[in-house]
């Protein structure tokens, strides 16, 4: 008998102490990612992918967030995390490397400061239509003149230095 109060005692005692003291779990984040204790954020999966092949830390900066769900300008929901330099965006329709997308800051602040004085932005409006003389992008909604019209040089240097898009490039061997 005493030992079966013994035994009970010492599990009841491992119990109660041995809980609090065991170690707790690693987040999932910390396992499977990379975490920094400069702001108490980590990065994974896909947005480390991207992060750690398109300049790290040097080129995008600590995480400032963790992965969160926000509705952008188009009207659609999408996984996005904060950088220091960087807005990254998971667009799951696109294939991959272009499912991770840099987020546009620059359009939504000329668009809120645009709302509020329209006549220092002229540019911001796209045209609605190609204007005669000019090269037009439906995807953007500009048009490019011929020559600058800050500089007054031909601009024509753009076409053999663009940058083409993944969609029309084609594939490569």
């Amino acid at each position: 008998m005493r030992i079966s109060q013994l035994t009970v005692a010492l599990v009841l005692l491992t119990l109660l102490l041995g809980g609090p003291l065991a170690a707790a779990p690693r987040p999932a984040a910390a396992q499977e990612g990379a975490c920094f204790a400069e702001t108490g954020f980590c990065i994974r999966g896909r947005f480390l992918d991207y992060w750690q092949q398109n300049g790290g830390l040097a080129r995008n900066g600590f995480p400032l967030s963790d992965e969160r769900q926000e509705l952008l300008e188009d009207g659609n929901t999408y996984t996005m995390q904060y950088f220091e330099r960087v807005r990254l965006e998971y667009h799951p329709e696109n294939p991959a490397p272009y499912d991770v997308l840099l987020g546009q800051f620059g359009r939504r602040i000329l668009l809120e400061e645009y709302v509020v004085a329209r006549e220092n932005y002229p540019f911001a409006v796209a045209p609605v239509a190609a204007q005669p003389g000019q090269t037009f992008f439906p995807a953007t909604g500009h048009n490019i003149s011929p020559s600058s019209s800050i500089t007054g040089r031909p601009t024509a240097g753009w076409r053999s230095s663009a940058i083409r898009s993944p969609r029309s490039a084609g594939t490569r061997s």
